[in-house]
């Protein structure tokens, strides 16, 4: 029984041999693992880092846009008010030279029956 004995103690020296060699694996395999975790920890917080300077210059670049374009609808608006009273300008200018054209006539008109009444009535004085 003592050759049972020791080959008992010889499988359990290499029980805990392998115990011992699995557990350093183990450790070992969990060291990598806790390494890559804390770089891809690290790529991750880079690439959110990154993000947020991309999302920060999206937002600069997208309140750039919306400036423009609140710049350009008020020189549109502008020009419109512009056109619009030039519009209605003109269209005064075009009533006031119809009201001129027609006072003209008038005064023609006028002038020559004054011209002819005067004649008249040099007829009837002389």
């Amino acid at each position: 029984d003592s050759d049972t004995i020791a080959a008992l103690k010889e499988q359990l020296r290499a029980a805990n041999e392998d115990a011992a060699n699995a557990r350093h694996e183990r450790t070992k395999l969990m060291d990598e693992f806790t390494a890559e975790r804390i770089q891809l920890v690290t790529q991750v917080d880079r690439l959110k880092s990154e993000n947020g300077v991309v999302a920060g210059k999206d937002a600069r670049q997208q309140q750039a846009i919306a400036d423009l374009q609140a710049e350009m609808n008020a020189k549109v608006r502008k020009e419109r008010e512009a056109e619009n009273a030039a519009f209605k300008m003109q269209s005064q200018l075009d009533s006031v030279k119809k009201d001129l054209s027609f006072e003209s006539q008038r005064l023609k008109d006028l002038t020559r029956e004054l011209t002819e009444e005067r004649e008249r009535s040099a007829k009837y004085q002389s």
